[in-house]
């Protein structure tokens, strides 16, 4: 599709013109080409349309105007370790790179960008329907695989023993996982109440 837009010249191509991965552009040129989430869920599936958007980034130099000048922006989702993403930002030189997470940086599970629209049960729910691998993709622009991730030694939590009196002045013995205060901090857990394998 193609939208034109009154302009001072004429020129042949269309002012804005859309085309999904794997259309045709033929003898179009451009000054931008932005690549707007050319991939999603199904790509992350089937290797073979994700490597069809990498193909179709490739073929965005040929279409440019003046190499010199012209721009290509990427804009996308992770979908995968080896998406599209992934690929421009190992093949790409000179790239300007904004990542945007769901969490303020330093506030990770503490305070979202917009609080106001995300409230904390709603986003407790969501994590819990996402799980971990698609609210990193979702929210935290952020591929998870196994064994594909870098090491994050902050993410690490202790344990310890610990006793406490019950509501009858009895010491219980529990298990204590150590969290930071911004975290809510520790959870005591009862020994005699977790499952036992």
């Amino acid at each position: 599709s193609q939208l034109e837009l009154r302009r001072t010249e004429n020129w042949p191509q269309a002012t804005i013109e859309g085309i999904s991965v794997g259309g045709a552009s033929t003898s179009n040129h451009y000054n931008l080409i932005q690549n707007d989430d050319l991939v999603g869920k199904r790509a992350r599936l089937e290797p073979t349309t994700m490597q069809k958007a990498i193909d179709h980034g490739r073929l965005c130099w040929s279409l440019l105007v003046n190499l010199a000048r012209d721009r290509i922006h990427d804009v996308g989702t992770r979908w995968h370790v080896n998406d599209y993403i992934d690929w421009r930002l190992k093949t790409a030189k000179n790239l300007d790179v904004f990542k945007l997470p769901f969490w303020k940086p330093g506030h990770e599970d503490a305070e979202p960008w917009w609080p106001e629209r995300f409230p904390e049960e709603e986003i407790a729910q969501i994590r819990t329907d996402d799980g971990p691998e698609f609210w990193a993709l979702q929210y935290e622009n952020e591929p998870l695989a196994q064994g594909a991730v870098e090491f994050d030694a902050s993410r690490l939590r202790s344990f310890r023993w610990g006793y406490r009196a019950d509501a009858h002045g009895k010491d219980r013995l529990y298990v204590i996982l150590e969290r930071p205060q911004h975290e809510g901090g520790d959870r005591w857990y009862p020994v005699d109440q977790m499952n036992r394998c």
